[in-house]
Order: C-alpha cells, then sequence, then structure tokens
C-alpha cells in the first residue's frame, strides 16, 4: 500500500483512509468466496479504492473483529456497531463504534 497517511483521525493519528459501516458492508459483500474466486473482489477493492488490496483490508477487518457472519452461505457483514474504521498505510486501525461502553478502539497500544 502506497498511499500515504493524509488524514487526521478523531484519536489525532495519520491515517490514510476511512470508511465507514456501508463501505466497509460493500467490501465485506464482495468477500463472498464466489466473487472472491472471480476476481470480482480485486477488480471492486482497486476500482473503489486504488491503492489498497482485499488481503489489506481483509487483515484489518479480521484484526479489529468486524466481520459478522451472515446466513448459511452468505456474505459476510459488518458489526452492526461500526461507524467506521480509519486504516493507516502500516495497516494500523482505529475503530468508531456507537458503543458507549466501548465508544472507539485501535491497534495502538498508547
Amino acid at each position: 500500500m502506497s498511499t500515504p497517511n493524509t488524514l487526521t483521525g478523531p484519536d489525532g493519528h495519520r491515517y490514510a483512509i476511512r470508511l465507514d459501516r456501508d463501505q466497509v458492508a460493500r467490501i465485506m459483500h464482495h468477500f463472498h468466496w464466489i466473487p472472491a474466486s472471480r476476481g470480482i473482489l480485486h477488480d471492486f477493492v482497486t476500482r473503489t479504492h486504488p491503492g489498497w488490496f482485499p488481503n489489506e483490508f481483509a487483515t484489518v477487518f479480521r484484526a479489529a473483529d468486524l466481520f459478522v457472519r451472515s446466513g448459511v452461505g452468505g456474505p459476510p457483514k459488518a458489526q452492526p456497531w461500526l461507524v467506521a474504521v480509519w486504516i493507516s498505510g502500516n495497516l494500523g486501525w482505529f475503530v468508531e463504534t456507537s458503543l458507549q461502553s466501548r465508544p472507539s478502539f485501535s491497534s495502538r497500544n498508547d
């Protein structure tokens, strides 16, 4: 990923991209094995988010526990509490949630 970290996230750190829940859900929809195996996932991600690759999003979505299994055989869905995920060029991330008990969390330890 070569996109520079040009956005300032709500935690004050710099990020390369911010994806809201709808954007994450659209990407996740393409993670189903049929579009993934036919190259549709790769085409969708590289067309809608130039400079990014599906494996980068999958790495962040898994680490942040954003995937929710849908019905049998269906594509994954985004967590209902997700507001947005901020991702840096080195795949660090920050998640905004709608949970009062945990309004945000990140891959950082600081």
